[in-house]
């Protein structure tokens, strides 16, 4: 179990830069071209242009799979999540266990007041992090950044679903999203979200902080439906383009990243930049 005093801890420093640091070497930056709602392949280093902080780089296509996809699933329990709701969100996780490679690390982050971890290596430990009864309130907030600072700056993918609002979070709307935009993962949200109720206000949050790293946000009416949408999720991860340069100018702060097709027609989603954490200053010995 992880206590909440990490989170706490995180919340009394909300105005300091998150620690979430890219590479002064290497950037990674995970994208997603589609046309028509259908993937976009095909495409080389050519096709693509990207500035940081306006200034074109030279990038190169790394294949998606040859890099382990690090996977955390973020998982609601809290007390809305009883019978049926809780059956259909373990038969898609074990669906999405099952379709990943042996080498792709997966945990479980499972929530409702308290965040509890579980490395996941077999559907037996899948069925230990979900055993416990849905119970009391909601943290995601504080979920989604412990997600967050669980990323690796290669390839990291976050699927978390929720079915209810967040009421018991020490990170609030704004904070949630700032830490979003700076890590290099590519969070996913689901949520419920029966037909007349998809504008409710949790799932404008859900869907600013999958924006924030290039992802989406997906709803469906019913829990019957998350199998499927894991499976679409995961086609969707399997059909990015991993880009991969060296800034050429690795300064500290923030980097906007800007991304355009060239030759190439397509709508494209991809995190807006990354941050490099100042070097701590040097200690004079004694």
């Amino acid at each position: 179990m992880l206590p909440l005093i990490v989170v706490v801890a995180a919340a009394a420093a909300v105005q300091q830069p998150p620690v979430f640091r890219a590479s002064v070497e290497t950037v990674y930056l995970d994208v997603f071209v589609t046309r028509d709602g259908a993937p976009v392949e095909g495409l080389t280093a050519a096709s693509f242009e990207v500035r940081d902080d306006g200034i074109p780089q030279s990038v190169e296509v790394v294949p998606v799979e040859s890099l382990p996809l690090r996977t955390v699933l973020v998982f609601d329990t809290s007390r809305s999540l009883g019978g049926f709701k809780l059956e259909h969100l373990r038969r898609a996780a074990t669906r999405l266990l099952d379709d990943l490679r042996p080498e792709d690390p997966v945990e479980v982050l499972a929530f409702d007041e308290q965040l509890r971890v579980t490395e996941i290596k077999t559907s037996g430990d899948l069925a230990s992090a979900l055993a416990p009864s849905p119970r009391g309130g909601t943290a995601l907030h504080d979920a989604l950044f412990v997600a967050l600072l669980r990323a690796v700056p290669e390839r990291s993918m976050i699927v978390a679903f929720t079915d209810g609002a967040d009421n018991m979070s020490w990170l609030g709307e704004g904070e949630i999203v700032a830490y979003a935009r700076r890590t290099s993962a590519v969070l996913h949200a689901v949520a419920i979200a029966p037909r007349g109720l998809s504008q409710r206000p949790e799932l404008r949050v859900l869907g600013d902080v999958a924006r924030a790293t290039g992802g989406h946000l997906w709803t469906t009416p019913d829990a019957a439906a998350l199998p499927d949408t894991f499976d679409q999720i995961l086609d969707a991860m399997r059909h990015r383009y991993l880009l991969r340069f060296d800034p050429s100018r690795p300064t500290d702060g923030w980097h906007r990243l800007s991304v355009r097709l060239r030759g190439a027609k397509g709508d494209l989603s991809a995190r807006p930049g990354y941050w490099i954490e100042p070097e701590a200053p040097a200690r004079a010995e004694d």
